[in-house]
């Protein structure tokens, strides 16, 4: 049974892992996109704050939230909500291109992000072969039957000595 047990955590774990770089890709195609309509967006408030203000954005919007007219100050919440947005985009994306391990990780702690969500829901589950590819899913399988061999070792272990001692306390 424990045999089978492995032999399943492998498959299921070397498919999972097989998709990782696919689905990282689309995670970063999904931000690409993303932060690409953000810089769309400001585009016009910058070339504002570079002929007003010297280029600094930061003037630009205190400007708006010191103006008496309630939609101009209204309007320096969306301007920084879309320079902020644009800042966090861009620190992503210098993390996902920082490596491979790396933008995986990242990308698994994402799993809450719009990003993700709709990465998720976009995502194509077809696997794409290439050495790349082949490594994560046999590095996945691998790592995770060692530590599913290692969990059940210990159980057996901890089951075992419980069975030992009751047995010694009989006699």
């Amino acid at each position: 049974m424990r045999q089978y047990l492995k032999m399943i955590c492998f498959a299921f774990t070397l498919l999972y892992g097989l998709q990782i770089p696919a689905f990282v890709d689309s995670y970063k195609q999904t931000l690409d996109a993303r932060l690409s309509q953000a810089k769309t967006d400001f585009v016009g408030f910058q070339q504002s704050a570079d002929v007003h203000f010297n280029g600094d954005i930061h003037k630009l919007i205190q400007y708006y939230q010191q103006h008496q007219d309630i939609l101009v100050t209204e309007s320096a919440a969306n301007i920084q909500a879309i320079y902020q947005a644009i800042t966090q985009l861009e620190q992503q994306q210098q993390i996902l291109n920082a490596g491979q391990i790396a933008a995986a990780l990242h990308v698994a702690t994402q799993y809450q992000s719009e990003i993700w969500l709709q990465t998720v829901k976009h995502y194509n589950y077809q696997i794409q072969f290439s050495p790349q590819v082949i490594i994560w899913g046999i590095t996945s399988a691998l790592l995770s039957t060692l530590l599913l061999d290692a969990l059940l070792g210990l159980l057996f272990l901890i089951v075992g000595f419980k069975q030992r001692k009751s047995d010694r306390q009989t006699i």
